[in-house]
């Protein structure tokens, strides 16, 4: 390790921003919907100053995701509002649920420029993965996560490829018609134009179940599947599709699997120019490795693990060059970064 800052509370999803800041935000628990919570902004320097990033609107801002829009210098986050006009198959008699929502906000002026919101386009009562809030007391009585997107990645044309845990899949919202394109695990939209992908060669454990951190790179779609189904003997995995939308199908191109019981929740796979970075989530160690491919297998080259079981939402790798070693070792330190803006 090169650096390291305290922080008040459990931090999740860092990253660094384009114009060098850090983005991380506090881990409020599994649902994120607290009016406090929100994105933290903050550069390097030892006392630099903080600033926050929330949806706005009244959305209660989620821990999952922070994405810039790098054509437009705006920022799109991820929020769960509570929802009752669902008419659920289970849960309680209010029926009331947690929509997902994709904001986009511009950056100079905080006003939002663009909304998605799931329950538009997905059934609420076919989710796969119900949660009820009742399990966390802070929200008690609010009724029950159904849809839980954990991941947004923007491609290149502007459209959003979604994580839905919740839903067991991943599938394309097109920015433009905001109809989605494609499903890939993930119940059938209601949009009639949808398209399910068929998995080949067909999986035998069923497809993503509680996915993350699903990512498409041109016309490869990558993802920690982490095969969260008690008793089903599949294991976690990193896995790549080549996505054929006008075949209708999603081809494996590769799979790293780990040789432990599934993963609950948590954890990312990224794929580099030379290797593959996973992150295997909560109750998983070591729950960071790193593999190098050879042209025929992955071999593991690098694994870190974190004392009485500790857990890890994302893990992302950057090139040496993105950081100043000096500058990070100069700032890193035991004081915590600003109180909470």
């Amino acid at each position: 390790p090169v650096w390291y800052r305290r922080t008040p509370s459990g931090m999740m999803d860092a990253k660094r921003l384009s114009d060098g800041r850090l983005a991380f935000t506090p881990a409020y628990g599994p649902f994120g919907v607290r009016p406090d919570q929100g994105y933290w902004l903050t550069s390097l320097p030892k006392g630099s100053s903080t600033v926050k990033h929330t949806t706005v609107d009244g959305l209660l801002t989620d821990h999952h995701d922070y994405i810039e829009i790098p054509e437009t210098n705006d920022r799109a986050l991820i929020s769960y509002p509570i929802r009752t006009d669902g008419v659920l198959s289970f849960g309680p008699p209010a029926d009331t649920y947690s929509d997902g929502v994709i904001q986009e906000i511009d950056n100079a002026t905080g006003v939002e420029v663009w909304r998605w919101n799931m329950h538009e386009h997905f059934d609420s009562a076919s989710s796969t993965f119900p949660q009820n809030f009742e399990s966390t007391p802070e929200f008690a009585g609010t009724g029950w996560d159904v849809f839980h997107i954990n991941a947004i990645d923007r491609v290149e044309n502007g459209d959003y490829v979604v994580t839905a845990r919740h839903m067991d899949g991943v599938f394309l919202v097109n920015r433009m018609t905001k109809n989605v394109e494609w499903t890939l695990g993930t119940p059938d939209s209601t949009d009639g134009t949808a398209k399910r992908l068929t998995i080949d060669p067909a999986d035998t454990c069923g497809g993503p179940k509680r996915p993350h951190d699903a990512r498409l790179n041109g016309d490869v779609l990558t993802m920690l599947d982490n095969q969260a189904q008690p008793g089903a003997n599949c294991p976690p995995r990193a896995v790549a599709y080549k996505i054929d939308v006008a075949a209708g199908t999603a081809t494996l191109l590769w799979e790293i699997q780990n040789p432990a019981p599934g993963g609950a929740t948590l954890g990312s796979a990224q794929q580099t120019a030379d290797s593959v970075v996973v992150n295997w989530g909560a109750g998983q160690q070591p729950f960071l490795e790193e593999f190098a491919y050879d042209g025929t297998r992955y071999t593991r080259i690098m694994a870190v693990g974190l004392p009485n079981s500790g857990n890890s939402y994302r893990t992302i790798k950057y090139s040496p060059a993105t950081f100043d070693v000096g500058q990070l070792r100069a700032n890193a330190g035991g004081n915590t970064v600003a109180t909470p803006p």
